[in-house]
């Protein structure tokens, strides 16, 4: 399925890897917040979905870059190429020919000194991939206007400090000499991430109203000219 928001169609996928999984292979990849309590979850379906055990399968090299000590850690002891540090300073001296930044943004207190440090992390044709909830998440929505409060972010990562649409990440990253090249809504993190009922209900919006399904994705080159 496809949307036209400003002229310009995009892709709407089913779960954000249909998406991802084309700039990966066989790519230099850095995988930035990549710990995402993985070291420590006895999910399995969390694990299904881990982002770096997926890339790691068909890139050409993968780095994961993480700032809580604990599961960097773990992840190293288990095998893992994974660094400690922190996502706005850190310095890997090296580039690499994508970055993914897999819902990391709407955590980071300077997302600005973020996407300029990633900059010098990329390749000259390099691209960064951004995926974030949307700003329009209609569970959220109905979460608020059910229990007529502001629902919070209480998992044991991170609280989330900033929401994003379309227009405003993209209006961030332009001010960071990004370009976007392309970007896609996705409604769900796996086969396995919802119920039946809320994938029902899922399915619905899709159909009707695009816009306020959970998540978007984005992707960036260096450059002075938006879409």
């Amino acid at each position: 399925m496809h949307l036209n928001i400003n002229n310009k169609k995009v892709r709407i996928v089913e779960d954000r890897w249909e998406f991802i999984e084309k700039y990966v292979r066989n790519k230099t990849v850095l995988d930035v917040g990549c710990a995402e309590l993985i070291a420590t979850t006895k999910n399995s379906t969390k694990k299904e979905r881990w982002p770096f055990e997926k890339i790691k399968k068909i890139a050409k090299d993968i780095v994961g870059l993480d700032i809580n000590k604990e599961q960097v850690e773990m992840l190293q002891k288990s095998g893992h190429n994974v660094v400690l540090g922190n996502a706005e300073k850190v310095n890997l001296r090296q580039t690499f020919d994508v970055i993914l930044a897999g819902e990391l943004i709407e955590h980071l207190s300077n997302p600005g000194l973020f996407l300029e440090n990633m900059k010098r992390h990329l390749n000259k044709e390099g691209v960064l991939i951004i995926t974030t909830p949307n700003r329009f998440n209609s569970f959220e929505f109905f979460r608020t206007f059910i229990a007529n409060k502001i629902p919070q972010y209480t998992k044991e990562i991170a609280s989330h400090v900033f929401y994003f649409d379309i227009n405003s990440l993209r209006a961030l990253t332009e001010r960071h000499n990004f370009q976007v090249v392309d970007y896609s809504y996705y409604w769900t993190f796996g086969r396995h991430y919802d119920s039946f009922r809320r994938r029902v209900i899922l399915k619905i919006i899709v159909k009707l109203r695009p816009q306020f399904v959970r998540g978007i994705i984005m992707v960036f080159k260096k450059g002075k000219h938006g879409l």
